[in-house]
């Protein structure tokens, strides 16, 4: 049967060996097989494989990893496959942990040998670059999203256990409403004057801050849209090109007192009626869109000036206002989350410092029992944002 000719176009014999191949493409898929010892058992293959691609069910066996991938073949089909979903900072932050820290040290091991040794001599390496625990989570959430990788095509049995890391979030500095109001009285500039009061009334991060435009403020109902913020990255590119999501994606409509609305719309006043709506809000002396790190800069020198050893920054703004909302204004805590757009969690865990002696004060009056068992605490909030932004119309006189 080996001596067998046939004028089949896609079974064929094998030129150096005395065995037969299958070569042959069919709806998109191409199928290269060699080695059948018979003829018989390559015509089975092909009219098996036919079939299966005809009905659905064959699967290529070439995009299964081999037990020998690498971790830096793995992390090339992650960020060509599963990676490329994610925000565009997001896979630009990965792929510079990647080159800095993984690659030199795993990129060359295969899944199997990464071992709980190996993660534990990897984060001490990092240590000893001097990169504390905050900054080595981005590198170890790269490395998990390859090695879950290598367990879904079974190159692993198990995800190895990481060592323990213990983060320690900084806390920025608060300011009270009269010493923010003193920070803001230092700016040398009326629009830095107009965008540190909306920063810190609608609690706003640098970003949304820089994305804020004519066209997203309703004059009508007194209230603003917060739906993007702009990408550091891409600051060589025009304003239009530089708009993204917000760091959660979350888009909401936020309200904004009279005298914040009034102050905002005498500063879209001074841009002319010529400037676009879409356009940025906030214009350098060129007439392009103000850069962040000119905001920050001014803001840094104004605490100074204003005599406060505590730094002054665009996030110290929005902490202060979630700070002094939750501790003194009576709204409920989920309501205080809505405005600051974050979950319950992360609003008491990274942002807000509990007003202890208020809690102690509390704990001591006579009804303190009565009030915990009727649940009038959890009931006491308050519909409407206070009127802290009245800082602004005492600013400008």
């Amino acid at each position: 049967m080996s001596s067998r000719h046939t004028k089949h176009p896609h079974i064929k014999r094998m030129k150096s060996k005395p065995f037969w191949k299958v070569s042959f493409q069919l709806m998109g898929v191409q199928i290269r097989k060699q080695g059948f010892a018979t003829y018989e058992l390559a015509e089975d293959f092909y009219i098996e494989t036919r079939r299966q691609i005809r009905n659905g069910s064959y699967f290529k066996g070439s995009s299964v990893f081999k037990s020998s991938a690498t971790m830096k073949e793995l992390y090339e089909y992650y960020c060509s496959n599963q990676g490329n979903k994610r925000a565009v900072r997001t896979q630009a932050n990965g792929l510079q942990q990647w080159r800095l820290h993984i690659a030199p040290f795993m990129g060359h091991l295969r899944a199997d040998k990464v071992s709980r040794r190996v993660l534990a001599a990897f984060v001490d390496k990092l240590r000893s670059k001097g990169l504390v625990d905050n900054s080595i989570l981005p590198a170890k959430a790269e490395v998990s999203n390859i090695l879950k990788l290598a367990l879904n095509y079974e190159l692993i049995d198990f995800l190895p256990v990481w060592p323990k890391l213990s983060p320690k979030p900084k806390h920025k500095a608060y300011f009270s409403p009269e010493e923010v109001l003193r920070v803001v009285s230092f700016l040398p500039r009326a629009q830095q004057k107009t965008m540190a009061l909306v920063n810190y009334s609608l609690m706003l991060r640098i970003n949304e801050v820089m994305a804020l435009t004519p066209a997203d403020f309703n004059f009508e109902d007194n209230t603003v849209l917060i739906n993007k913020s702009v990408v550091r990255d891409l600051r060589h590119l025009p304003f239009s090109q530089r708009i993204g999501p917000t760091k959660n994606r979350i888009s909401r409509v936020l309200p904004i007192t009279q005298q914040l609305a009034d102050l905002v719309r005498n500063h879209i006043q001074t841009l002319g009626p010529g400037r676009d709506d879409n356009g940025p809000m906030w214009i350098s002396n060129r007439g392009t869109c103000l850069s962040e790190a000119h905001y920050q800069v001014a803001l840094r020198t104004a605490g100074r000036s204003a005599g406060f050893k505590k730094k002054m920054t665009s996030h110290t703004l929005r902490k202060s206002m979630l700070t002094y909302l939750l501790n003194h204004s009576g709204m409920s805590v989920t309501n205080v989350a809505y405005l600051g757009r974050h979950d319950v969690k992360t609003l008491l865990t990274a942002y807000v410092e509990p007003d202890t002696e208020q809690v102690f004060e509390f704990y001591r009056s006579k009804n303190a029992l009565n009030e915990v068992l009727t649940c009038d605490i959890a009931a006491k909030s308050h519909k409407q944002t206070p009127q802290v932004i009245d800082i602004a119309s005492e600013s400008e006189s």
